[in-house]
């Protein structure tokens, strides 16, 4: 492939799915860096919007527009240091297919209305059960309940950091059990590491 050019639509085919479904997207090596990277940048160059948003200011925004569907149990995880593939997942629930889709068509919008980003890759639209977007740097997962319970992605990669919410103006966010289980304990451990970095000293007394 030439450096002016895209990737075919068979590398973008490959790079914008699960492979498997339940470990979440994978891009293959098959793809050459150098390729999605001129993709990316002929992207971004398309809306000046992009230049002033940042990757953690998408899945903000998409966190927002899944709320405003009134989404149930969004998370937004931090997996750049565990992935090579993207940096963001945001993960919501909706109670049916017909939702789900509603949320993933609002993602949608208010990225491109607000970031001018669209997705280079979906996945399970016409089903309705879990719905992928991907945005390159961000990935976003809706799901019907019984899969987001089966599958649990938010819990395979332990130690990516949960972003706070609050920061996409979502006030009452409307938790399970076990994802709000999630929540404290991670924002627990981080209160804990904070703690422990402003009193180096103790250790010596």
């Amino acid at each position: 492939m030439g450096s002016g050019s895209k990737p075919s639509n068979a590398s973008l085919q490959a790079v914008g799915g699960p492979v498997p479904r339940r470990l979440g997207p994978f891009r293959p090596p098959c793809v050459k860096l150098s390729d999605w990277t001129v993709f990316i940048v002929e992207r971004e160059s398309e809306n000046e919007l992009t230049q002033n948003i940042d990757p953690r200011g998408w899945a903000l925004i998409a966190a927002a527009a899944a709320d405003s569907k009134k989404g149930k149990d969004i998370v937004i995880q931090h997996v750049t240091e565990l992935l090579v593939v993207t940096d963001y997942f945001v993960i919501a629930t909706g109670a049916n297919d017909r939702q789900v889709r509603a949320i993933a068509e609002e993602v949608e919008d208010k990225l491109r209305e607000q970031a001018g980003v669209k997705p280079i890759g979906r996945e399970g639209v016409d089903e309705g059960k879990w719905v992928l977007l991907d945005f390159g740097e961000l990935i976003v997962h809706v799901f019907q309940p019984e899969v987001r319970e089966f599958y649990r992605i938010e819990t395979l990669w332990n130690d990516a950091p949960f972003v706070d919410i609050a920061e996409a103006g979502i006030e009452k966010p409307e938790y399970s059990e076990r994802i709000a289980g999630l929540l404290v304990g991670e924002f627990d451990r981080a209160e804990a590491d904070d703690d422990n970095r402003t009193r180096p000293e103790d250790e010596g007394e």
